[in-house]
């Protein structure tokens, strides 16, 4: 996903490309400010990618549980 700053960068070129890829209706005829307030709403409306959600939320804190014990273990002398 693109931010206003990254996107702002860009060459009009390189933001018609990326309007393209997300099916920016009319992306050939929009002006920059256009075209990056576009893709802005378009990336707004997708659900994020699979990869960008945390995907050990659980599995996390039952680690934080079982190395917090496992430590308490060796501090204690046991094993």
């Amino acid at each position: 996903m693109y931010d206003i700053t990254e996107l702002n960068e860009k060459l009009v070129s390189e933001l018609k490309e990326i309007a393209d890829k997300l099916n920016v209706p009319k992306a050939e005829k929009l002006k920059k400010q256009e075209l990056i307030y576009q893709i802005l709403d378009i990336q707004a409306m997708q659900p994020a990618p699979a990869e960008a959600k945390p995907a050990k939320t659980e599995n996390s804190s039952e680690e934080k549980k079982t190395n917090s014990r496992a430590q308490t273990k060796a501090a204690r002398g046991k094993t």
